[in-house]
């Protein structure tokens, strides 16, 4: 699954809500993976700089807006500095990846376990949501499927398939793609992103990636928000 670059075409679309949605989760999933000059770059590259922006749009919130420029500001930052690069990856490590002791690990089993194990019920779960829209891990992911990145770019893509289906005025296939993901905001990332954030949160407050899980859970929360009343619909609200 990858919709960086369909997400950026459709955000121009007819149907921008939708649109809107996939770029900014493929663009957090961008975030959450590891740094590097290359991928600072396209975080803060004008063909994103209206992502940074656009996710103020789908929060009634003013924290998501300041969130994100906050993040894209420490992205610039780590582009001019290599010092700071190199502690972005020395973080990154820490928190998500480091084989001795890793203080965020980005796995929904993690935490849906409640044992602190990888690859359990919650794991199959995720396969499962991919499987029932029709996708399938890219060939190259050579991670668990319950990771954050894998997850938020499974968002991004609903997301993209929804725009698609409403700038052809399929609103069967709309809804569809909507209740997709209600199921996974409301089963899965909803869950358990907040607890990432907590952990990420305990050890590296106020880091690039601290914020970057903020702006997550703030766009996901929101999300799930709306996608609530969409599928409820205005009888049952």
């Amino acid at each position: 699954m990858r919709p960086d670059a369909g997400a950026r075409l459709v955000a121009h679309a007819e149907f921008p809500a939708a649109a809107l949605h996939a770029v900014s989760y493929a663009f957090l999933a961008q975030a959450f993976r590891p740094p590097g000059r290359a991928l600072l770059e396209v975080l803060v590259s004008k063909q994103n700089e209206k992502a940074w922006g656009q996710l103020a749009e789908l929060s009634p919130s003013p924290e998501l807006g300041i969130l994100a420029t906050l993040a894209r500001d420490q992205a610039r930052v780590g582009l001019a500095d290599p010092e700071l690069l190199g502690r972005m990856a020395q973080e990154h490590a820490s928190l998500f990846s480091n084989p001795y002791h890793v203080a965020a690990p980005p796995y929904e089993s993690f935490y849906a376990s409640g044992e602190g194990l990888l690859m359990r019920e919650a794991a199959a779960a995720v396969l499962g949501a991919y499987e029932r829209a029709g996708l399938v891990l890219a060939c190259h992911w050579r991670d668990l499927p319950d990771h954050v990145v894998a997850e938020l770019e499974f968002m991004a893509c609903l997301c993209l398939k929804e725009a698609a289906g409403a700038a052809h005025g399929r609103d069967k296939e709309v809804r569809g793609w909507a209740l997709h993901q209600h199921r996974f905001v409301s089963q899965h990332l909803g869950r358990w992103l907040p607890s990432l954030r907590q952990r990420i949160e305990a050890t590296h407050a106020g880091s690039f990636y601290h914020v970057v899980a903020r702006v997550a859970e703030a766009l996901v929360l929101s999300h799930g928000e709306t996608l609530s009343l969409r599928v409820r619909g205005p009888r049952d609200a």
